[in-house]
């Protein structure tokens, strides 16, 4: 990948929805003000999805979902990056290498309430705290 800038990155985890997604609405508002770029980041942790026992049927739905939403973020000209690692231990070092990669300025996330999820997101603002991290709760309103 050629190095290139973007200014606000979108982290989707569990939330692979674009319609009422406040991460992302944040993101591309921030960017339409600032004249920045958006991308998303997706990490795969096969690992980590076999130690929670999903099923196959789960793993290809999720497959199918990060499909679509690379469709749905393409209409909005907000590219999908797809990144693998095995356990989610393994994401707060992917995460720093692709945002100083790539010179993100801003990380925006859903916040995820599960014990890994939440150990895995702290780990991460830790790891990132040099970044502007921008966490938002539950949908955007009406």
């Amino acid at each position: 990948m050629a190095t290139q800038s973007i200014d606000h990155l979108i982290w989707f985890r569990n939330d692979l929805r674009v319609h009422d997604n406040q991460a992302l609405v944040a993101a591309c508002k921030n960017a339409a003000v600032d004249g920045g770029s958006v991308a998303g980041v997706f990490i795969v942790a096969k690992g980590q999805w076999q130690q929670h026992h999903l099923s196959p049927g789960r793993m290809t739905l999720t497959h199918e979902a990060l499909s679509g939403l690379s469709t749905s973020l393409k209409a909005l000209n907000v590219p999908l990056i797809v990144h693998e690692v095995d356990v989610y231990k393994q994401v707060p070092d992917k995460l720093r290498d692709l945002a100083h990669q790539l010179k993100v300025k801003h990380i925006y996330f859903n916040h995820e309430y599960g014990v890994d999820e939440a150990r895995r997101d702290e780990a991460v603002r830790h790891q990132l705290s040099d970044q502007n991290m921008h966490g938002y709760h539950g949908s955007v309103p009406p």
